[in-house]
C-alpha cells in the first residue's frame, strides 16, 4: 500500500499526494516541479505522485507532460506524452 499524505485546501476536493507503487506501475500526468529529492506528477485531478529523484538518468523538467513506468522498483522509461520521445533508465 503507497503511502498517502492528504493536503488542506479550499473546495471540497482535496489534494493527495502519495509515494509511487514501484513494482509494476506507470504513471501517466504533467510534472508540476522538481526538488532536491522528488518530481512532483499531478495524476489525477486530486493525486500527486512524489517520484524520488534519484531513481531517474534524467529527471523530467517542470510543465513537461510524461509517462513514467517502473518495473521491479527502478524506473524503467520516461516517455514525453507530447512527442512520444522516451528514454530509458
Amino acid at each position: 500500500m503507497a503511502a498517502e499524505l492528504a493536503v488542506r485546501r479550499p473546495g471540497p476536493d482535496r489534494l493527495t499526494v502519495t509515494v509511487p507503487q514501484t513494482h509494476d506501475a506507470t504513471y501517466r500526468g504533467k510534472i508540476l516541479g522538481v526538488t532536491p529529492h522528488h518530481v512532483l506528477q499531478q495524476v489525477s485531478r486530486t493525486r500527486i505522485v512524489a517520484h524520488c529523484i534519484k531513481d531517474f538518468a534524467r529527471a523530467p523538467s517542470a510543465e513537461d507532460d510524461v509517462s513514467v513506468r517502473y518495473y521491479f522498483g527502478r524506473v524503467k522509461s520516461v516517455k514525453s506524452r507530447d512527442r512520444g520521445v522516451e528514454r530509458e533508465r
